[in-house]
C-alpha cells in the first residue's frame, strides 16, 4: 500500500515513505508511527481513509466527515493503563 498525505486541503496529496503494517480479515487494521504522517504530542488530528483502485476512490471511511484523535504524549500508557 502506498501512503499519501495531504495536510491541509486543497494542497496536493503527497507520497510519504514509512513502514506500514496492516492486518485484514473482516476489519482492516493499519500501523504506523505518528511521526510519518508529520504529527507530534497533544496535536490533534483529523482524518480519513480513502481506498483507491485505477486511480480513483472507491470507498472513504468514514463516509462524511472526519475521525478525530489527539496524538498521545511518551508517557500515555503509563497513565491511563494499570493492571
Amino acid at each position: 500500500p502506498q501512503l499519501l498525505v495531504r495536510p491541509d486541503a486543497p494542497a496536493p496529496w503527497t507520497p510519504r515513505s514509512a513502514t506500514l503494517r496492516a492486518a485484514f480479515v473482516q476489519i482492516l487494521e493499519l500501523a504506523l508511527p505518528f511521526a510519518a504522517l508529520g504529527l507530534t504530542p497533544v496535536q490533534e488530528c483529523w482524518f480519513s481513509v480513502h481506498l483507491t483502485y485505477a486511480g480513483q476512490i472507491v470507498d472513504r471511511v468514514p463516509d462524511e466527515g472526519y475521525l478525530i484523535f489527539t496524538v498521545p504524549t511518551e508517557d500515555f500508557e503509563a497513565t491511563f493503563w494499570s493492571v
